[in-house]
């Protein structure tokens, strides 16, 4: 786990969600951890496989938003793909899991008073 870690410091953004900083994590970093692309990521919750986040940027050079993560939805997706075995090493298909209906209940549990609109005013210091 501290592997995953120390590779996430150096992709993390903090951000001002509802007055406080909160650090997040682009898409690119949760598919990097589960060994997927973000093209794959995007799909799986398009799918509904993954539950989208609440927090996203606008992006004026894209079409779409910026999915951002929070540190405890990626160790907590990780977890669970890895529990569940979804994980490439594997190859059992995520359908034939409980990973859809366990990552939703992650995020739920996660987002409790937490979900927002993200503010970029600015980033936090």
């Amino acid at each position: 786990m501290d592997e995953i870690k120390s590779r996430m410091v150096l992709e993390d953004h903090t951000y001002m969600v509802n007055g406080r900083p909160l650090v997040l994590y682009r898409i690119g970093v949760l598919a990097s951890m589960l060994g997927r692309e973000s093209v794959t990521m995007r799909k799986l919750e398009r799918l509904g496989y993954i539950p989208k986040t609440p927090y996203t940027l606008k992006h004026e050079k894209r079409l779409g938003a910026i999915r951002l993560y929070s540190e405890e939805m990626i160790l907590g997706l990780v977890n669970l793909a890895r529990e569940e075995k979804i994980l490439i090493q594997y190859g059992i298909p995520i359908y034939k899991t409980r990973f859809r209906e366990r990552a939703k209940e992650l995020f739920d549990q996660l987002l409790i008073n937490q979900s927002g609109d993200v503010d970029l005013t600015g980033q936090a210091a």
